[in-house]
């Protein structure tokens, strides 16, 4: 069984000052506590938690006393199991597991809505070691109770890996898989950590492996060589880490680079950090699997093999594997609807002073101007990116609530631009555009990520026709699939599924899709 990271959102506020606790956080974990003990299927799942401080953890301790020495049966089956609850925190946590962790941020606003920046044993060197222990102690599911929202950790005032990945990691919990985004100035560009890790499980398994390999700008992660020839390679391994984010758009790295490997020779399988995060043991496993599978095959070939007439410029040997990466033409399908995302950058920077000033009616040309810009670039366009695209005009480095709720207004204020509003999220048109006209459909590049939720239901839609006027026909799974993987979503998350089957279901609720013996269509 996977592992399933979740995120919920506590109201209330850290005591930075008298007790430097969170009491909000403390008592929903320990409710939740109560309730799996008293759940016929969730009591048999062991439970541990993890605090950021040793106060937390000694108030969380206090809190489930109290409530189990209520309760006997309950505390018999909190302490008397075979693994009976720990409550722990990040520095004496190290070695533990259990099916459910519950992990408590504890640090956050205080009571005035300030977020400080310190988050404890994090913010000291080597801060992001201790977090990637601590959220790797569950083996089948993860609650992350917290606070503080991604959003209002704000990088730019710290330096501290550690708070760079409890930002990360709670976008991961908060909104899923395709929430994580690259970037550069936070990678190392030597193999990062995981590749070696995968590498270092390979190789304990006996084989022999290189890393980052190719002499062009894309690389192949993890290659594992061939037992037989030491100057082949049986099995290429590809990350979404440095190599993966290097790429221009998702097109490149989802259908264009795997078919051109395969083309030079290559038997590529991918691996998905966060699957490795999730659960390296089962990562692991499947990569043996394919390796023994390879050779297996080989072995007792189930079709004829290649005559050995291939090129010796396309094989997959060492020093030479990609060099004839652009010669080589690979077919995909092209559709004219399928264009590039294309991002505003402002040509000019403002200041946050002259954003209020303009929002409040004072000689707003240039607020207008931008909007206007904005609008024309990235349209069909949810107002949450439009803020931010603001935000980087005005020089904002902080978006807080004030801005949100001025520029929210401001938009609304500007009525010559339609709108549409799906799942609660609004999307602002070009003057004249209709909605239900749309036919381009986006897929982001220079890694600017949108959620599934912030591509309008019109736009994915013309996405789902692009895919059935390759496929013909498909299954509704497959279909909410494959639309979501052509824009850019490898990972069919609960969000992301939602999105694309609501988007199934508006086009056959509008007749452009038609649904005959399990299989969805284009009308006629």
């Amino acid at each position: 069984m996977d592992c399933q990271v979740k995120w919920v959102n506590v109201e209330g506020h850290y005591d930075k000052g008298a007790s430097r606790c969170n009491k909000y956080e403390a008592e929903a974990i320990v409710d939740e506590i109560i309730r799996r003990l008293g759940d016929p299927v969730e009591k048999n799942n062991s439970i541990g938690v993890v605090t950021f401080s040793v106060v937390q953890q000694h108030l969380i301790e206090d809190m489930l006393e109290e409530k189990l020495s209520k309760d006997a049966q309950l505390a018999a089956i909190a302490y008397e199991s075979e693994e009976p609850i720990f409550i722990k925190n990040l520095e004496n946590v190290q070695g533990d597991e259990r099916d459910v962790i519950l992990f408590s941020i504890g640090y956050g606003p205080d009571k005035d809505g300030k977020v400080s920046m310190n988050f404890g044993p994090l913010n000291n060197e080597g801060g992001w070691r201790r977090l990637n222990v601590a959220i790797s102690r569950s083996r089948k599911e993860m609650v992350v109770y917290s606070c503080i929202k991604p959003e209002q950790i704000d990088l730019s005032r710290t330096r501290s890996e550690g708070v760079v990945g409890l930002k990360g990691f709670l976008e991961f919990a908060k909104n899923g898989k395709n929430s994580l985004i690259y970037r550069e100035d936070l990678v190392d560009n030597k193999c990062d950590e995981v590749v070696e890790n995968i590498a270092a499980e390979i190789r304990n398994a006996g084989y022999r492996v290189n890393t980052t390999i190719g002499s062009s700008k894309f690389k192949v992660d993890i290659g594992v060589v061939d037992p037989d020839d030491e100057n082949k390679y049986i099995l290429g391994i590809m990350c979404d880490g440095v190599n993966y984010a290097q790429s221009k758009t998702s097109r490149d790295r989802n259908i264009l680079q795997p078919s051109v490997l395969k083309g030079l020779g290559w038997e590529i399988m991918n691996v998905w950090v966060m699957d490795w995060f999730d659960s390296s043991r089962k990562v692991k496993e499947g990569i043996l699997a394919r390796i023994n599978s390879i050779i297996e095959e080989r072995k007792n070939p189930s079709k004829p093999e290649q005559p050995e007439t291939v090129n010796e410029a396309v094989k997959p040997q060492q020093g030479n594997i990609l060099d004839s990466y652009e010669r080589v033409e690979v077919e995909v399908p092209k559709d004219d609807n399928l264009l590039e995302y294309k991002v505003y950058s402002p040509k000019k920077h403002s200041t946050p002073e002259k954003f209020y000033e303009q929002a409040a009616g004072t000689s707003s040309k240039e607020l207008e101007t931008a909007l206007a810009e904005i609008i024309e670039m990235e349209a069909p366009v949810c107002t949450d990116i439009i803020k931010l695209r603001l935000a980087q005009k005005y020089d904002m480095t902080k978006k807080t609530a004030k801005f949100d709720e001025i520029a929210e207004k401001y938009i609304a204020s500007q009525r010559q631009y339609p709108f549409t509003i799906n799942d609660d999220v609004k999307f602002i048109w070009k003057v004249g555009q209709k909605a239900n006209e749309l036919k381009y459909y986006r897929v982001c590049a220079n890694e600017e990520i949108r959620t599934a939720k912030q591509i309008c239901i019109q736009e994915r839609l013309a996405g789902l026709v692009g895919v059935l006027k390759v496929q013909l026909g498909m299954s509704k799974e497959d279909l909410t699939r494959q639309s979501a993987n052509v824009f850019g979503f490898t990972r069919l998350t609960p969000a992301v599924n939602s999105a694309f089957t609501d988007a199934v279901d508006y086009g056959l609720a509008v007749g452009i899709l038609i649904e005959k013996d399990g299989k969805i269509t284009l009308c006629e």
